[in-house]
């Protein structure tokens, strides 16, 4: 899938904010599309499911206060491109230890939200005592922590074996350039994956691709059996925590336990939104008003 225009990208972010700019850079694995954004100690942000650079670019800004911030696509989708091997979590770890190595850094702090908590927590683990700080927003650590009816997750999980198989994923990647499977793949991935819901089907459409389809079909398989063994030792890095009280697709508390078995210190910035992420595209102005006392936990 060709990667979006920097022209695309960049009009979404704020002028009011540091400007960012747009790179690829080869790794040993991929290559990588990514955004840097900010001057100071790096922060690699790690995407949820299908994120592309516009969709979230005002928030590289917003943690730019802090630091350099570097966001990147997941392998197989927008500009960056695909595995060679089928997508699996411990790869996008590899590929971010890649990144910190291809930049540089001896030392980075890492940010998640959603299901890039899960590719967070097992980029921690490979990195170890190269992750100085950890930033998780409403991440997706375990299984037991999804609040949808049993009924709707166990269909799920029959749709994912089946977009498991190339040929079908390739035949439903076709199947919705329809308008009516687009309208239900749009409420699908507003629901599970993270895409503006102002969005135009159009657009749905231009981002769909059976590469697409396979990286969101993994980390749902991955998301809805999720159980980490309990460490022996907890992680020694400082993990700061956000999330809504009434969050719609994750249960609070459970979530704040799950971390507690992982890190020694957390630091906890509650809300009270009803929704798991915002509903459309947030702008900086809109992060700043709603998120500022996340950003006051990293002072």
């Amino acid at each position: 899938m060709p990667a979006d225009s920097v022209k695309e990208i960049l009009k979404y972010a704020s002028k009011d904010g540091p400007t960012p700019t747009i790179h690829y850079i080869d790794l040993p694995l991929t290559k990588l599309h990514y955004a840097k954004c900010g001057e100071g100690t790096p922060l690699i942000m790690v995407p949820a499911t299908i994120s592309r650079l516009q969709e979230w670019i005002a928030l590289t800004q917003f943690f730019a206060k802090h630091h350099t911030v570097y966001f990147f696509e997941l392998p197989g989708h927008g500009g960056s491109t695909a595995f060679e091997k089928p997508f699996n979590t411990q790869q996008v770890a590899e590929t971010v230890g890649d990144f910190v190595d291809a930049l540089g850094f001896d030392k980075v702090s890492i940010l998640g939200f959603s299901f890039g908590g899960l590719l967070t927590m097992r980029t921690i683990y490979h990195l170890e005592d190269r992750v100085e700080k950890v930033i998780l927003y409403a991440p997706a650590l375990t299984k037991k922590a999804i609040i949808l009816p049993r009924i709707r997750i166990e269909l799920a999980r029959i749709l994912i074996k089946l977009l498991r198989i190339s040929k079908i994923r390739s035949y439903f990647a076709s199947l919705f350039k329809g308008p009516r499977s687009l309208k239900f793949l749009n409420h699908f991935l507003i629901k599970f994956g993270r895409v503006d819901s102002g969005v135009s089907l159009d657009q749905i459409r231009e981002k769909l691709s059976d590469k697409t389809l396979e990286v969101l079909t993994y980390q749902l398989e991955e998301v809805f059996d999720l159980e980490w063994p309990i460490p022996t030792t907890k992680l020694s890095q400082t993990c700061c925590f956000g999330m809504s009280v009434n969050d719609t697709m994750l249960d609070y508390k459970t979530t704040l336990n799950e971390l507690r078995k992982h890190f020694k210190d957390i630091r906890v910035a509650e809300f009270d939104f009803p929704y798991h992420q915002p509903p459309k595209r947030p702008t900086l102005e809109e992060l700043k008003v709603d998120f500022m006392g996340f950003l006051e936990l990293l002072d």
